[in-house]
């Protein structure tokens, strides 16, 4: 942990930013992304649902109208049609029992080969995904009861049955394969604009942050260097901003000033008081010459200073 924060601590603050934007816009762009890809792909079941749905009443139609028309004997032609679309596994009409009492079994493809056949048969509308082979596939089976008027048709004139009991249903079979191809391009899409967003994004950001704090920070630094150095000289040149940073360049140039000024007068006290020391010292040993030959007996020695000057 410890070496952690030592190594994220020696790191350059443009790193820091960067990296943290950059985990930032990461986060953003996974979660937008995910839903995205969520939403897209509801959005695409939803579709594939409904028109699957809708095979299934458009096979119903068909088979009324050849029942209104007498050519019954040919309704393969429906599901013929129905697998030729892109997609379709499955597409065919099963017979519910009171179609079977009343017309027989039909053909072996008209009944009920699995469990979801027998649920739709009993009134349930079926709308499931199964994988199978590794593929998914989504079944929907639809069930139609006889009443008066069933889409526009009343039932009751050919089927002998009371109102609402189920007389069939369509069962139509749809390959998510090319839903998932989509979902997987959409994907690889999104994955690859996010991923040249995130790079331009650094990239601006960058630029941002050598102009606005690098490059003042580091002219700011160097001036700083040079000074620790001895170079009293040192200011900050070509400040280009009035932010937190210019303020700073400006605030160490006008405290050098200060500072340079107060060293050069301290440093004319240090030379005054100097050569006040000097001068003094020149007094003293004047007026000890003069004691030295007074003491000797020399009286006409004098004293070679008088006024302000005299000690």
């Amino acid at each position: 942990m410890l070496n952690r924060m030592d190594f994220v601590s020696k790191q350059s603050i443009r790193k820091k930013v960067s990296f943290t934007i950059a985990l930032i816009f990461a986060l953003v762009i996974i979660t937008i992304t995910g839903y995205s890809i969520q939403r897209g792909k509801s959005q695409i079941m939803e579709r594939v649902q409904q028109q699957a749905d809708d095979m299934t009443t458009m096979y119903f139609d068909s088979m009324n109208t050849m029942m209104l028309t007498g050519t019954m004997d040919q309704r393969q032609i429906i599901s013929q049609k129905m697998l030729a679309r892109e997609g379709v596994l499955e597409a065919r009409a099963l017979r519910g029992r009171p179609v079977i009492d009343q017309f027989g079994p039909g053909r072996s493809e008209d009944a009920a080969r699995d469990d979801l056949d027998r649920r739709a048969l009993n009134g349930e509308h079926i709308n499931e995904i199964i994988e199978k082979n590794g593929k998914k596939i989504l079944t929907v089976i639809t069930p139609f009861r006889a009443t008066e008027n069933t889409r526009g048709v009343n039932c009751l004139k050919c089927h002998t049955v009371a109102s609402g009991d189920v007389n069939g249903a369509v069962r139509v079979s749809y390959s998510l394969d090319k839903m998932d191809e989509i979902i997987r391009h959409e994907l690889w899409m999104a994955i690859g604009g996010s991923i040249v967003f995130l790079a331009v994004g650094l990239i601006f950001i960058n630029l941002m942050l050598k102009s606005w704090i690098v490059n003042p920070l580091h002219n700011l630094m160097g001036a700083v260097s040079k000074r620790a150095k001895g170079d009293l000289a040192a200011r900050v040149t070509d400040i280009k901003s009035d932010d937190e940073l210019g303020k700073l360049a400006h605030a160490f140039n006008d405290m050098s000033d200060v500072m340079d000024a107060a060293a050069d007068g301290e440093h004319e006290r240090i030379l005054r008081e100097q050569a006040a020391a000097e001068e003094l010292r020149a007094k003293v040993d004047a007026l000890l010459e003069v004691l030295r030959k007074v003491s000797s007996g020399d009286f006409t020695a004098q004293v070679g200073f008088t006024g302000k000057d005299a000690i």
